[in-house]
């Protein structure tokens, strides 16, 4: 698909849709275990919620840090039952970012913004790793623009080629998936090894080699 000058493009896997949250039958709650960073807009609302609920969120908050505090590993928030008490005495235009999004991931560019689902929740593990059909992604633009002061398009462009060409060899079920995970490993390796050594020319004579190597595996198949 091509992107209209201007435009904002998104693009997700096709399963994105598919996940939803088990809440407390979840079998490895993302609300234990790591620290949750607080947005600087969602501290600056939880510092003005009055009474008591305000009382405890002043002391379930690492202010200096940004963060939830834990108990035992757990959430100041997450009760016996594995639900949130933010979210159920405040709803959830109260959560702060990261709650709201996980397993939720979005890297953006200059005029694309990505957006998948993270292996670390189970549930999405499930959708990603349980599926039979390759992987396909779905485009939506709209006309929102955002431009970034440093931004290397060339770079970008050749890693967009390099991703491609990895995931057109992992979707190739005709090789193990030894075989394709070793494949990408060595681009990763190969394509790495040149971003550092600032060699972006010669990261397209890699990806030729890429490309040549597929059509005559393609023809010798044929």
């Amino acid at each position: 698909m091509e992107r209209i000058e201007g435009n904002m493009l998104y693009t997700v896997p096709h399963y994105y849709r598919k996940f939803q949250c088990t809440a407390s039958a979840c079998t490895d709650t993302c609300c234990a275990g790591w620290q949750i960073m607080i947005d600087d807009k969602s501290l600056r609302k939880y510092k003005k919620i009055p009474g008591a609920f305000g009382n405890r969120m002043k002391n379930s908050v690492d202010w200096k840090e940004g963060a939830f505090l834990q108990y035992k590993g757990r959430c100041a928030f997450l009760n016996e039952e594995n639900l949130c008490d933010l979210y159920a005495e405040k709803g959830e235009q109260m959560l702060c970012r990261t709650c709201r999004m996980y397993p939720r991931h979005i890297e953006e560019y200059e005029g694309i913004r990505e957006i998948s689902l993270s292996l670390s929740c189970v549930e999405a593990a499930k959708i990603i790793l349980g599926g039979k059909e390759p992987v396909r992604f779905l485009n939506k633009e709209d006309d929102r623009e955002e431009t970034y002061e440093s931004f290397d398009f060339f770079l970008f462009t050749k890693l967009m080629d390099v991703r491609e060409a990895m995931i057109g060899i992992l979707q190739d079920r005709k090789e193990s998936m030894e075989v394709r995970i070793g494949k990408v490993l060595a681009i990763a390796h190969d394509v790495q090894r040149r971003i550092r050594g600032e060699a972006l020319l010669r990261l397209i004579s890699c990806l030729s080699v890429i490309k040549r190597r597929r059509i005559v595996r393609g023809s010798e198949k044929n």
